[in-house]
Order: structure tokens, then C-alpha cells, then sequence
């Protein structure tokens, strides 16, 4: 098993449930392997039992977002051709999506539809906003958020 890389990206994100407080972190160990370690108010500090979420290039850009008291996750990393994966877990599925550029954001969006946002920056160096709504397909809203 490979230490964590020195100076790794991080990524985290929190809930609760009926475990009390709950963290995720992500980062990234020296062979490029993105992991998390995990907290609950009743268990305490551990390593995910999911094992390795995805590989990626060292020194990669990471985001995570979830919702649904933690059923639901998205991490988000840069990925072969410079395009954003998104790696998704939920009580029922897991899948894998892309979009282009980088680096990036995420955020869960509130409303009565599960829907996230992905905050990246285009080649221009001007933001941009993906999401998806229908939990199936990304759309760009925005491009080009106002930057001062």
C-alpha cells in the first residue's frame, strides 16, 4: 500500500446521518491512486472500504460533493486528455462521466431533484458552470462567470 503523496490535492465534504457527523477527505498516494479517509461520530477516523476510487496523474486536481445523509457521492478528478471524470456512488449505482477542462469545483445544488454543480476553468482562463439535473446528463449553464 502506497503513502500518501507529499503535498497531494485534498478534497472533503460533509454530512450527516444517523452515524452523527460524517467527513469525507479525498487525496491522492505517491502512485497515483485516489483514496479517502473517512470519519463518523460513532467510528471515528478510518480508511474508506471502498478501496481506491480511481487513478490519475500526480498532482491532479480533486473535488468531492454528496448529498442524501451520504448515499449519494460524486468525486471529481482530471483525467486522460485533460477531460474532468466523474466518478458517482448512490445506494443503486456507480458510474463514470467526463467533461472537459480543468481545474475545478463541485457543489450539490438544493431543490427537490438531486442536481450538482461543477465549477471549472476553459482553456480562456474564464469559469465555467456544468451540472446535471436529470442525473444522467451535463449541460453547461454559464460560461464565463463575472471575475474581477
Amino acid at each position: 500500500m502506497d503513502a500518501m503523496l507529499v503535498r497531494s490535492p485534498l478534497a472533503s465534504y460533509s454530512f450527516t446521518s444517523s452515524k452523527g457527523t460524517n467527513l469525507h477527505v479525498c487525496y491522492q498516494d505517491k502512485s497515483g491512486n485516489i483514496k479517502q479517509s473517512i470519519f463518523d461520530s460513532k467510528s471515528g477516523w478510518r480508511t474508506s472500504p471502498n478501496g481506491i476510487i480511481s487513478k490519475a496523474d500526480l498532482n491532479n486536481e480533486l473535488a468531492i460533493t454528496g448529498w442524501a445523509s451520504g448515499d449519494e457521492e460524486h468525486v471529481y478528478y482530471i483525467g486522460e486528455g485533460n477531460k474532468i471524470v466523474e466518478r458517482c456512488w448512490s445506494a443503486t449505482k456507480q458510474l463514470t462521466n467526463s467533461i472537459p477542462f480543468s481545474p475545478l469545483a463541485a457543489t450539490p445544488v438544493a431543490g427537490s431533484t438531486p442536481s450538482v454543480r461543477v465549477y471549472l476553468q476553459d482553456t480562456s482562463s474564464q469559469i465555467m458552470e456544468w451540472g446535471i439535473d436529470d442525473g444522467k446528463n451535463y449541460k453547461q449553464y454559464q460560461k464565463g462567470l463575472p471575475t474581477n
